[in-house]
């Protein structure tokens, strides 16, 4: 009876917030979701092969050449969950350099999350004191590009406006080995709550899951125009506690090429159906970044 009292309540209260939420970006009553800027750009994200094949993945990794989707809606019932990001080289094109052979650096932003709910509202997984919705405070590491070995510390400057500014590690530069390293970011904060979760419960409210960032070529590197072998994506893991254990992937989507703009890097489980109905996702983005 107490937990059916805590779902019930949990219903209530996240349809209710997301709903206002929504209202200050789009409604389905107002705004056609299908023909949602935002929408378009999260389908092409998720349809689409990557722009460019990151560097150092092996071709049989399932997310080698186009985005993937591994757990769509919480299928285990965890506690947690995290949106994170990557940047890498390119394994093939341009150069990962400047065009004087300068070393390049990339802007991270506004990494975020949010639920569907199968009430039809999105519900933001970081949120203010509030209640209304904030961006995951930033962090990363280094990794080898196969993910096979551990983290090193990478070369991250916290910027005053709350992004940060990373580089993936070439070859040349690794440590003892001659693999490259790509910048994984994600939160430096708890992970954040899944609302109703447990474990060995009657699965959440949870219809899909998805996950943003914005990124670019840090203008104080490069001040021409240039097109470097860059690319980064996001993903979203679920996670059964807010610390240790083990990850539960829900996939990552679309590598892009990170250029002088902002881009807007997203990743989603919609189904067809789901993006037909559905709001558009609570985000506020200039429309330059939808690309």
């Amino acid at each position: 009876m107490i937990i059916l009292r805590r779902y019930r309540r949990f219903v209530l209260l996240a349809a209710t917030f997301a709903a206002a939420l929504v209202a200050t970006v789009a409604t389905a009553a107002t705004v056609d979701p299908a023909s949602s800027p935002l929408t378009t750009l999260e389908q092409t994200d998720m349809t689409n092969g990557h722009e460019q094949i990151p560097g150092g993945v092996p071709s049989n990794y399932s997310w080698y050449a186009a985005p993937v989707i591994t757990n769509a809606n919480d299928a285990n019932n965890y506690y947690a969950g995290n949106p994170w990001g990557q940047v890498y080289e390119t394994a093939t094109g341009n150069s990962p350099l400047g065009p004087n052979g300068e070393k390049l650096f990339v802007d991270i932003r506004n990494l975020n999350a949010w639920l569907l709910t199968k009430e039809n509202a999105w519900v933001p997984l970081y949120k203010n004191a509030d209640g209304t919705q904030r961006t995951a405070k930033l962090g990363g590491a280094l990794y080898p590009e196969d993910f096979q070995g551990g983290s090193i510390a990478g070369n991250v400057t916290k910027n005053a406006d709350g992004s940060e500014t990373v580089a993936p590690k070439p070859a040349s530069e690794a440590p003892v080995t001659a693999k490259g390293y790509l910048f994984h970011f994600y939160p430096a904060e708890a992970r954040a709550g899944i609302p109703g979760g447990t474990v060995n419960r009657t699965p959440v409210d949870v219809a899909a899951v998805c996950s943003a960032a914005e990124v670019r070529l840090d203008p104080g590197n490069v001040a021409t125009p240039y097109t470097p072998g860059l690319v980064a994506n996001v993903g979203f893991d679920w996670w059964p506690y807010f610390s240790g254990g083990a990850a539960n992937g829900a996939g990552e989507g679309r590598f892009k090429t990170v250029t002088h703009d902002w881009r807007v890097l997203t990743f989603c489980t919609m189904t067809a159906d789901q993006r037909a109905t559905a709001p558009p996702l609570p985000l506020s983005v200039d429309p330059g970044e939808l690309y």
